[in-house]
């Protein structure tokens, strides 16, 4: 039997930047440049698995939301798109809150500055 694993991430965007919740929420599928601004982001994980044609599927997701709420919730927002393991995925260390990306900003007042993923390092 064939697996396909992948690491999907989903931000939900409901709040924009000053702090007004939007008329529609907007979903992405890439972290967000802040994430590491706890106060506006909020971070969960899950893994979906489920098996099909004699292929089992495998797809962590990475969820981002500027609106705090238990993990269910969380999902439950998005739960329509956590079936989408057709998708390339994203690099595992890119997807939580381990490693920046170039792409990344951080602030001083969010804490420690994490390490920048380098590829040759894994």
């Amino acid at each position: 039997m064939e697996t396909i694993e992948v690491h999907n991430i989903y931000t939900l965007y409901e709040i924009d930047v000053e702090g007004i919740d939007v008329e529609t929420p907007i979903l992405g599928f890439s972290r967000p440049q802040d994430w590491g601004d706890s106060s506006r982001w909020h971070y969960d994980q899950c893994l979906v698995q489920f098996s099909y044609c004699g292929t089992v599927y495998i797809n962590n997701c990475h969820l981002w939301q500027n609106l705090e709420r238990n993990s269910v919730e969380a999902f439950q927002q998005v739960a329509s798109y956590l079936f989408m393991v057709s998708m390339p995925g994203s690099i595992e260390q890119l997807a939580g809150k381990e490693f920046l990306d170039g792409d990344d900003f951080w602030d001083a007042r969010w804490g420690d500055l994490p390490p920048y993923y380098e590829e040759d390092d894994y």
